[in-house]
């Protein structure tokens, strides 16, 4: 036991260290990225990897990457900024990280590289379902997915969905999380039903698929989705 305190364990502890950047996608290219446009793209890289490897020290990366890009925020650096800071607070469910977003998106410009318009329609979606604020719009950007999981951030079935939800391979697509706890009001208010177990809605501005009660479930809606693109004309 001696032997293994002594040579054993700090062996574990240094190969921990040295194999996590790797581990977090993108950090290591985060921390070299002087434009905060770039930093913030980085932190939300590690915030999908957390989201697929389930690794608390790629969380604790992707916080500290956004906060140092929310201090340091500049409204030329697009949307992606308070993008970070949103999808920190679904991780965390930190109010503080919420408001920070809606800061930061308050501050936007209206005009700018195409890109940069898209994904700012994205933001203000996610922002909108989770807030119900109609100056962030009032119904889903055009051929974009919600994905609305329903469910305790403690639970391993809500955090299961979350996953499948990010890791789906669906580009136009927004992850919204709500806790029903947390976010009792807003659930109400949205007219989901919450059926006591974690449960994920998929709409577009369209249509409605059936509700998901699993992973598994959430990975099937995948197919709908090209289902139904293929029936609508690739819409």
């Amino acid at each position: 036991m001696t032997f293994m305190k002594k040579y054993f364990l700090p062996i574990i502890i240094v190969f921990t260290l040295i194999a996590s950047p790797a581990i977090c996608v993108g950090f290591q290219k985060g921390q070299k990225a002087e434009d905060p446009a770039d930093r913030a793209k980085a932190a939300l890289g590690i915030f999908a990897t957390y989201r697929s490897n389930g690794e608390e020290n790629c969380l604790m990366r992707a916080l500290a990457m956004t906060d140092d890009t929310a201090m340091n925020a500049d409204p030329a650096a697009g949307p992606y900024p308070a993008m970070a800071e949103f999808e920190a607070y679904q991780a965390t469910g930190d109010r503080y990280r919420l408001e920070s977003a809606r800061r930061l998106a308050a501050a936007l410009p209206k005009t700018g590289p195409d890109a940069y318009l898209a994904d700012t329609a994205t933001l203000l979606q996610g922002l909108f379902i989770a807030t119900g604020d109609k100056k962030y719009g009032s119904k889903p950007a055009a051929d974009v997915y919600d994905f609305l999981v329903i469910g305790g951030l403690d639970n391993p079935a809500t955090r299961g969905m979350i996953k499948a939800a990010y890791t789906i391979g669906e580009q136009d697509r927004v992850v919204i999380v709500l806790d029903p706890a947390r976010d009792k009001d807003r659930v109400d208010e949205l007219g989901y039903e919450y059926p006591d177990k974690p449960v994920t809605y998929v709409c577009s501005e369209k249509t409605c698929f059936p509700p998901a009660y699993t992973p598994e479930g959430v990975t099937k809606t995948r197919e709908l989705i090209k289902k139904f693109r293929e029936a609508s004309g690739g819409k």
